[in-house]
């Protein structure tokens, strides 16, 4: 162009050249180009033309009308050449992250840690591997009702040394015992993961498991993939030596995205020697509900050292993976709308503190008066009911104990519905058929109907013996520990209270979820 250094321009593909532009004279190797502004054609060969960019600048001619369609020209570059780049961008991101077509990147499904290179793989030495005391004629042999020893500790029986042979219930790993999941296609996030069935609370959901690498094996991975701008990450610390790749192998668990209110859990188990990270239900997981972990990712990021978004969209949300949630304590609806969680919690100490002082108070299982030392009110903050120890078949006080009311009278789980006139209560899978609802408002158990007078000492009217298996004091009671003015709260099982009696019927077995915490993050 006469006037001017370049002009912007772009390359016309041979099927819309337009047919009085296809008849002018042009040689072999020539192609055709559009000018942006004036919109004419012309042809062209390779070594007059350089790729645009967005900072170019060019002298501009002493005609006003021709500098007017220069700039016109220039505008029309930018704006192609940005939409060019973003569609790019667009392309490359989808190529890689695998979400181009109906099924993700291809990967290989594995059930174990498969090693590379030099890494160590740890074996058991069954001369001091640990062994629990369940017997193959248990009516539940290692599993979650069972006094399995290596459950509570985390440890897997290994198959040789377990009594209770191909019944045992604790060779989850092992066994690959997964709960049905399938991936899907959630948006931003690219790919996640949803159960096919409910999954209940601490039920094993599936194994974080792929490539066994070493650091310097990790470090050239990860060099690799930012060279290819590659953003998603599989890796997942192990331990101080190794980590876990689940990019190029792994099973479903690799789908899985990460929240800041995660329905997961990450734990590390002993599996027949070594050491693996299972991922385990936090809450009751009803089906077709996406399942989620926090990644425990550091703030400072891979790339760049900027930190990733997060996208989880839950109402802890802190904004960025690796920063810890807006608030550590769940807080429901009901009582947000009511008022501070704190505060009720002030009013109810300051009520059982007035209650003690009182000296007198009525036995919620026989309801006659109880004099000072002689009854015991439950350790429940929301809780406010007091028992003559005689009724608890209990001989002394401890420091922290929590009464029958809040645990079923069938299975000993965490009760969901209580009748209003005695201490009867059943979790969510048995309170069907037990209760009876009154003018809409309060529920009765049906032994409660059927009898014209309250529970009583004399009478009672539970479903269970509940005075045989009331004696519930904390785990922190048992043992010698310093006193602090608050501490988690843990209900052991009620056959380890020393205040417990005998019972002619055995009281389920509480299983307590040990949370692993922080001890393994994804990279």
């Amino acid at each position: 162009m006469r006037g001017v250094s370049w002009w912007p321009a772009r390359i016309v593909q041979p099927e819309d050249i337009p047919d009085n532009i296809q008849r002018k004279h042009h040689d072999d190797g020539d192609f055709a180009v559009q000018f942006f502004g004036s919109h004419d054609y012309m042809w062209t060969v390779l070594g007059r033309v350089f790729l645009f960019e967005e900072n170019d600048n060019a002298s501009k001619s002493n005609n006003s009308h021709l500098s007017q369609v220069f700039e016109k020209g220039l505008a029309e570059a930018i704006d192609a050449f940005r939409t060019h780049m973003e569609m790019r961008e667009k392309e490359r991101s989808e190529r890689l992250s695998g979400s181009t077509g109906k099924t993700p990147a291809p990967y290989k499904y594995v059930t174990h840690n498969i090693p590379q290179g030099n890494v160590k793989v740890y074996k058991a030495d069954l001369d001091t591997y640990a062994t629990c005391s369940c017997q193959l004629e248990d009516p539940d042999p290692c599993g979650p009702s069972s006094n399995c020893e290596n459950r509570y500790t985390l440890i897997e029986c290994h198959p040789k040394l377990c009594s209770a042979k191909d019944k045992c219930q604790n060779q989850r790993f092992a066994k690959a015992q997964y709960a049905e999941t399938y991936y899907f296609k959630c948006g931003d996030r690219g790919w996640g993961l949803k159960n096919k069935k409910t999954i209940y609370p601490g039920e094993f959901v599936n194994e974080y498991c792929g490539d066994l690498i070493d650091y310097e094996e990790y470090e050239r991975r990860l060099r690799r993939q930012n060279e290819r701008g590659e953003l998603d990450f599989y890796f997942c610390v192990l331990d101080s030596k190794r980590l876990i790749d689940a990019k190029p192998k792994g099973c479903h668990s690799r789908f899985m995205n990460h929240s800041c209110d995660p329905n997961c859990d990450g734990q590390v188990w002993t599996v027949n020697g070594d050491i693996r990270v299972g991922l385990f239900a936090k809450r009751e997981i009803p089906p077709d509900t996406e399942l989620t972990f926090n990644y425990n990712l550091s703030s400072l990021g891979i790339v760049g050292g900027t930190k990733k978004r997060c996208l989880c969209g839950a109402d802890l949300c802190s904004g960025f993976i690796g920063e810890k949630p807006k608030m550590k304590l769940e807080v429901s609806k009901q009582e947000s709308t009511k008022g501070s969680s704190k505060r009720k919690r002030k009013m109810l100490h300051k009520l059982k503190r007035k209650m003690l002082k009182s000296g007198e108070k009525e036995c919620f299982r026989c309801g006659l008066q109880a004099t000072e030392g002689s009854f015991i009110v439950c350790g429940r903050s929301e809780c406010c009911k007091s028992y003559h120890l005689k009724c608890m078949n209990m001989s002394r006080r401890v420091t922290r104990w929590e009464c029958p009311r809040h645990f079923c009278d069938e299975c000993g789980q965490v009760s969901a519905k209580f009748c209003c006139s005695c201490d009867n209560s059943f979790c969510k899978n048995h309170f069907e058929g037990n209760f009876v609802e009154i003018d809409g408002v309060e529920l009765k158990c049906k032994f409660c109907m059927d009898s014209s007078s309250s529970c009583s000492e004399e009478t009672p009217q539970s479903p269970v013996n509940k005075e045989n298996v009331v004696a519930r004091p904390l785990e922190r009671d048992l043992k010698p520990e310093p006193k602090r003015r608050s501490s988690p709260r843990k209900i052991p099982d009620s056959t380890t209270a020393s205040t417990a009696t005998t019972s002619s019927r055995k009281t389920p077995t509480r299983v307590l979820t040990v949370k692993q915490e922080n001890l393994f993050s994804i990279l």
